[in-house]
């Protein structure tokens, strides 16, 4: 039997108990109509002390033992109570954070499912437009508590397509609706194993990188020598060079011939220009 029951019984007893009462001062009125109410003859000293106090006693007596037993009882279903009405609270917290979301354009960046997405931002110093990695916000509460998420939704984040969204830093929503929009994200956050797997695999490649990086340091090492000595050795090759363009200009300034492919050279000039190529590529 549930606390609304309890009630209802608790009601209907405390009704019956007044109808009575009602029905005992109401008995026999219409016997002495003609006479005043102060000259009515009323019940003895003896029968009000014995039958009429001892019904009103009975009475008092049995509505104290029912409020005795129901307010304890109504009482122990208190906390099922409490709890329900926090579970309704979240809830309909939750579905008003959902329509914030919708509403204000969250998932157009961060994805509908807050799996991350992009967004477009133009850079301020240069005003050069370009496409901004948006986050995901599906995973952020392993990351960052309540009241950090919390500072980033009132203020933004500087030099970055997030804007701010908190009455306190110039934007649309009071402190209610940032509560109800952080409900909202945290009812679909990804599980937490599946998040520990992401974790781990990006570890594991960080240290296969790790383990490589003396590798990678000396491959590098050996390719900036390689183009240290070719830089030394330009001066060297100047002189090929020089001589590789005025042959080749020599050849481009020819005003005769067949150009059978019709590209512009002359079949004999792209002829000599192929050879001559071969011959610097022997060099």
């Amino acid at each position: 039997m549930n606390s609304s029951i309890f009630i209802t019984l608790l009601s209907l007893a405390i009704v019956g108990a007044l109808a009575y009462f009602a029905a005992v001062g109401f008995r026999g009125s219409g016997k002495n109509e003609e006479l005043p109410a102060n000259l009515t003859k009323y019940k003895s000293d003896d029968e009000l002390e014995t039958k009429h106090l001892d019904k009103s006693l009975s009475w008092a007596v049995l509505i104290a033992s029912l409020l005795t037993i129901m307010i304890p009882l109504y009482y122990l279903g208190e906390d099922s109570r409490q709890e329900s009405f926090v579970e309704e609270f979240e809830d309909v917290s939750v579905e008003r954070g959902h329509h914030l979301y919708e509403e204000f354009g969250c998932g157009n960046c961060h994805g509908v499912d807050g799996g991350g997405g992009a967004a477009s931002y133009v850079e301020k110093r240069s005003g050069v437009k370009v496409t901004w990695a948006a986050p995901a916000i599906n995973n952020v509460f392993y990351r960052y508590d309540d009241s950090e998420v919390k500072y980033w939704l009132i203020y933004g984040r500087a030099n970055s397509p997030m804007p701010a969204w908190g009455l306190e830093g110039g934007g649309p929503m009071n402190d209610g609706q940032l509560e109800d929009l952080i409900d909202y994200l945290h009812s679909f956050q990804v599980e937490q194993s599946f998040e520990l797997g992401t974790i781990e695999s990006s570890i594991n490649s960080s240290l296969l990188r790790l383990e490589n990086s003396a590798l990678q340091v000396e491959n590098e090492i050996i390719n900036q020598k390689l183009l240290i000595e070719e830089i030394k050795a330009g001066p060297a090759k100047l002189p090929v060079l020089q001589e590789a363009v005025d042959k080749i200009s020599a050849l481009l300034e020819k005003d005769s011939g067949i150009d059978s492919d019709e590209d512009g050279l002359y079949d004999s000039v792209e002829v000599e220009i192929s050879e001559y190529s071969a011959t610097m590529q022997t060099l």
